[in-house]
């Protein structure tokens, strides 16, 4: 199964560099990068090619979820997987294991199910990591989804997880929401391309409401 990076970007010189380096290190290599670019009058173009960017396509209403929109539709693969400009992912097998789950046809889409972060991040990042979220109101809210130091789970939000182990140790989990579904969809979501037929998605890709009408479409019942 190829799958296609989207990058939306918008003069992200800074961490673009990192954000590729880390995809471009992936032991599975049947993958293309797109970055969708909104006019950026930094190095955010000349970095992309320097990493050999197989499509750089103008995404003129410069938002990030339009930059998605614009990705996918220049995309050629099979699974999308959105990534923004400042992810880095943490290790060269990270691709490999969240693609796994797609040996099951009935799995459309999957998640990482922490934050990762370096020695050297900032504290912020460390912190922000850690609690699952940059937003500690969702904490108490109970909607956040990845895994927080401070409740030591997934999710506050009662939703039915079948778990399910890999033969080299890996375990996931298989997410049944009915009517309740968390804050998924960005930060290395990845997705079957074949839900966009059911979905609203342009002009604008707005990532939770995606998730959330392909889950009341039937997508992976």
């Amino acid at each position: 199964m190829k799958v296609s990076f989207v990058i939306p970007t918008l003069n992200s010189a800074q961490t673009l560099g990192d954000c590729l380096a880390s995809i471009r290190a992936q032991t599975f290599t049947d993958c293309e990068i797109v970055v969708a670019d909104g006019g950026s009058t930094d190095d955010t173009v000349r970095i992309a090619r320097r990493f050999g960017v197989e499509t750089v396509c103008p995404n003129p209403l410069k938002t990030g979820e339009a930059g998605k929109a614009a990705g996918i539709n220049a995309a050629h693969g099979e699974l999308v997987a959105l990534v923004d400009s400042d992810n880095i992912l943490p290790d060269p097998e990270w691709l490999a294991r969240m693609l796994a789950p797609f040996e099951d046809p009935a799995v459309f889409a999957t998640e990482p199910l922490r934050y990762s972060v370096r020695p050297d991040d900032p504290s912020l990042t460390r912190y922000f990591a850690a609690l699952g979220m940059n937003d500690p109101v969702c904490l108490f809210a109970g909607n956040y989804d990845r895994v927080s130091a401070v409740t030591g789970k997934w999710t506050g939000l009662k939703i039915p997880l079948e778990a399910r182990t890999e033969a080299d140790g890996t375990r996931w989990y298989i997410l049944h929401p009915r009517n309740t579904l968390p804050t998924i969809g960005a930060n290395g979501f990845i997705f079957r391309r074949s839900i966009l037929a059911k979905v609203t998605w342009e002009p604008y890709f707005f990532d939770i409401d995606v998730a959330a009408e392909a889950v009341a479409k039937g997508c992976g019942a």
